[in-house]
């Protein structure tokens, strides 16, 4: 396919884009030139389907820090691509998001930079429809990056389609496994243990010909994005499979001391801070991707598909600040749009409760600050001055519920609400680590240490201690069997019975309810047979 028949020359381009009629739902805007760059894309007439990617020609122009014109040349991509749809749901929206391939003239994988961002060939471009401040999933990636590991890099930019404008886009790195991307190994001859990357989906999203799993406690389908379906071995998938499912009993099981040894505690922590932070509708629940490489440990990351976070959609209590929204199931049917139970069963253990609000504390201070993310949010603002009113010049949907819980008639409202939202859910959560008591004085990196340590050790323990309400008294036992644990007064009289059953070998954990008792120090001893474990609280009142 030749350049000419993606961009003859300027004058027939702004020919068709001022008087060329439309079919469906949108309206022909003027297009000369944008402060943002443009990506002008030409299918020789062809519709894009969901799959296969078809066969087409793309042209970026980017003269930054000058003005680009459309009748510019293509300075920063000139050549071919494959195309098609991308998403489920997003499909049936007006505006369309595609997946693109950089390719060569014959066709193959042409990796290449665009915009400074790592040499590839698979990129996203996002169409923020029902997302109307259009910057959703560029602020999480752009937050997502502060931690320290890979998330998408982004890039705003206007579409030109077949010589119609079709509006603000984003072009994204789509995840896939990659030195400049998610950068695990290989798999090594003979070593199964990465690496590996997966990503959680609705069960009756699979599509035909991927390579995946069912989790046996969740009923939930992982798909082994990497190794890829034609090069992973029937061992590998077994491997993959077993290790997930070990972690998944493990945590269903409350046996802490094992779940560690799967998980990437910080990685877990973050995301789950990005997902609990911002309402992501997804977290937990499809497009989310975990990672591991060769003799490590499973990763949780990179985020994905943030377009519905922020009080953007009307499902469930979704948009609701003043809730925990990872400990909402939605749903228990797993062939349906419910929550794995990971996030909650992992909340439910003090000690990462104690982790987790060190790093909600640390990062308030910093990445999550407010003058940090209402400054991200108005510079966008401000680069979008212009592109935004040719986008919903195309896209009227301003004031229109795409279910949405709220649609305000203005951008600037649209941005307020989305300011307001992260403020009210902010404070709502600082005011949550409060009361729980559960926040350390100590850094995230000592607390980690001292889970990891407290739980790999045998010790009876409980936290919060001091406790005003309620805490959670821990214990190991040392094989499976027969547990009581017994309340005492420091008389030496029994109080209560806290728990009593058979346990498997691990840590566990039960709560203590000292709302009925008086204050003053207890002691709580752990029988497991002809073993004792003792461990002494105090309740404030």
């Amino acid at each position: 396919m030749k350049r000419e028949s993606a961009l003859c020359c300027g004058s027939l381009i702004l020919i068709l884009l001022l008087f060329r009629s439309m079919s469906g739902f949108g309206q022909v805007v003027g297009f000369e030139s944008s402060n943002l760059p443009i990506i002008v894309i030409d299918t020789d007439g062809r519709v894009i389907p969901d799959e296969p990617k078809i066969a087409a020609h793309m042209g970026i122009i980017r003269n930054d820090p000058e003005r680009n014109q459309l009748t510019d040349p293509l300075n920063q991509y000139d050549g071919y691509i494959g195309i098609e749809l991308r998403g489920n749901s997003s499909q049936n929206w007006p505006k369309k998001p595609y997946t693109i391939e950089t390719r060569d003239s014959a066709g193959a994988n042409n990796n290449v930079s665009l915009f400074g961002m790592p040499s590839e060939n698979d990129w996203v471009l996002h169409a923020p429809y029902v997302d109307k401040t259009l910057m959703r999933n560029v602020l999480m990636y752009s937050l997502a990056g502060e931690f320290g590991r890979y998330a998408p890099r982004t890039q705003f930019c206007e579409l030109i389609l077949n010589g119609e404008y079709m509006g603000v886009y984003v072009l994204v790195e789509k995840i896939k496994k990659d030195r400049g991307r998610v950068d695990i190994s290989a798999p090594v001859d003979g070593n199964l243990t990465g690496g590996y990357l997966l990503e959680m989906v609705v069960n009756n999203e699979l599509k035909e010909g991927e390579t995946h799993f069912r989790m046996s406690y969740s009923g939930k389908e992982m798909v082994v994005k990497y190794p890829k379906p034609e090069d992973i071995t029937a061992d590998q998938l077994t491997w993959i499979s077993d290790y997930v499912n070990g972690f998944e009993g493990h945590l269903n099981n409350n046996m802490w001391d094992r779940v560690l040894q799967y998980i990437d505690l910080p990685s877990f922590i973050d995301q789950m801070l990005l997902s609990e932070g911002f309402n992501q509708y997804d977290a937990y629940v499809k497009s989310q991707y975990f990672y591991k490489d060769v003799n490590g440990k499973l990763f949780s990351g990179p985020g994905w598909d943030y377009n519905r976070c922020i009080g953007n959609a009307k499902y469930y209590t979704s948009w609701m600040p003043d809730v925990w929204w990872l400990r909402e199931p939605q749903s228990s049917d797993p062939e349906s749009w419910y929550r794995i139970n990971w996030p909650a069963l992992l909340m439910d253990e003090p000690l990462f409760m104690s982790a987790y609000c060190s790093r909600w504390t640390e990062l308030r201070k910093s990445t999550f600050s407010l003058e940090h993310i209402y400054s991200l949010i108005d510079g966008w603002v401000s680069l979008l001055e212009e592109a935004r009113e040719r986008n919903f010049e195309r896209w009227p949907v301003l004031g229109v519920s795409i279910n949405n819980k709220y649609a305000f008639p203005t951008y600037m409202e649209e941005i307020d609400y989305m300011k307001d939202w992260i403020h009210s859910k902010f404070t709502w959560l600082d005011e949550q680590f409060l009361l729980s008591g559960q926040c350390p004085k100590e850094d995230t990196t000592t607390t980690l240490n001292a889970l990891e340590t407290r739980l790999d050790g045998p010790e009876a323990f409980a936290f919060p201690n001091p406790f005003a309400t309620t805490t959670t008294l821990s214990f190991h036992t040392c094989q499976a069997g027969q547990v009581s644990v017994v309340l005492y007064d420091y008389t030496g009289r029994e109080v209560e019975t806290v728990a009593s059953g058979w346990y498997p070998q691990g840590r566990h954990s039960v709560r203590l309810d000292g709302s009925g008792l008086p204050g003053g120090s207890y002691l709580f001893i752990v029988h497991e047979g002809h073993q004792v474990q003792t461990g002494k609280i105090v309740l404030i009142k």
